[in-house]
Formats: structure tokens, C-alpha cells, sequence
């Protein structure tokens, strides 16, 4: 593999383990967020639901 391959596979493998811990650190407060707000399970589910990305959003649009 090239130098520039492998900084390549590291800056990925990278970018993915802090998206990792970023979700799991995100999980696990959820319950947390859910009663700090006063949500109920429905209104945190539809307020989930409008933060997941879709493919009407720039970033998740294939590259040309």
C-alpha cells in the first residue's frame, strides 16, 4: 500500500470510531434529554426521527 492509501484508511477508521463514540455517547443519554424535556415517547421518537438524515440532504447525495 502507497503512504497516501494507509493515511487515508486511518483518517477513515478514525472519522468512524469518533462517530462511534459519539453515537453511543448519545444513546445513552436519551433518557436523560427525554426527562430533562418532559417528552413523551412519541414526541422524542418524531423529534429522532426529524434529526435522521435523508436523501433529499446535500451530504447524503452521490458524488459526481
Amino acid at each position: 500500500m502507497t503512504g497516501e492509501l494507509v493515511r487515508a484508511r486511518r483518517a477513515v477508521s478514525v472519522v468512524f470510531a469518533a462517530c462511534g463514540a459519539a453515537f453511543g455517547t448519545w444513546l445513552a443519554r436519551v433518557p436523560a434529554v427525554q426527562d430533562r424535556l418532559g417528552l413523551t415517547t412519541g414526541q422524542l421518537a418524531a423529534g429522532l426521527f426529524g434529526l435522521a438524515p435523508d436523501r433529499s440532504s446535500p451530504c447524503c447525495w452521490p458524488a459526481r
